[in-house]
C-alpha cells in the first residue's frame, strides 16, 4: 500500500472523527421565532380573557341584585 492510498483509507474511515458538529443556526432561529409567536398569542389570549371578565363583572352585579330580590321575597308585588 502506498502512502497516498493509506492516507485516503485513514481519512475515509476516520472522517467522522475529523469533522466537528456544526450548530444549525437556522433551526435554532426558527425555534426561537416559534416560541416568541406562541408567547405573543398566549399574551393576547390572556388579555382578551381579562377584558371579557371585566365586561362580565360589570354586567353581573345588576343581574345578581335582581336575582337576590326575587329569591328573598322583597320584590315588589304586582297589583
Amino acid at each position: 500500500m502506498s502512502r497516498r492510498s493509506s492516507l485516503r483509507w485513514y481519512i475515509g474511515t476516520n472522517y467522522r472523527k475529523l469533522t466537528l458538529a456544526t450548530p444549525n443556526y437556522g433551526y435554532e432561529k426558527r425555534q426561537k421565532e416559534l416560541a416568541k409567536k406562541k408567547k405573543k398569542e398566549d399574551k393576547l389570549l390572556a388579555k382578551s380573557e381579562r377584558k371579557n371578565n371585566q365586561r362580565d363583572d360589570q354586567a353581573t352585579p345588576q343581574t345578581d341584585t335582581q336575582n337576590e330580590e326575587a329569591t328573598s321575597g322583597m320584590a315588589p308585588q304586582s297589583l
